[in-house]
């Protein structure tokens, strides 16, 4: 986003067509994007950690089974007593 004001300021465009405003914040978006990956990666290489990840994650028939069952606030707890 900084880059995005920065080109702004230094080219003095004060309004932008649509397309251009799109254009910018999905180029900011996708660099940000790539800047969390590349922070985010040597930590998810570490050994154990995808499959500790994948252990938290919650299948959506755990979910739909724990509504049938009539629970309305589908906490941590309730899920992991169904599991």
């Amino acid at each position: 986003m900084n880059l995005a004001c920065q080109k702004l300021h230094q080219h003095r465009l004060l309004r932008l067509a649509m397309g251009t405003l799109e254009r910018l914040a999905g180029s900011s978006a996708k660099q940000a994007h790539r800047k969390s990956l590349r922070h985010l990666q040597p930590l998810l290489d570490q050994p154990g950690l995808r499959a500790t990840l994948n252990a938290l994650l919650v299948s959506d028939d755990t979910l739909v089974a724990l509504t049938k069952l009539g629970c309305d606030n589908i906490t941590f707890r309730a899920v992991k007593r169904f599991c």
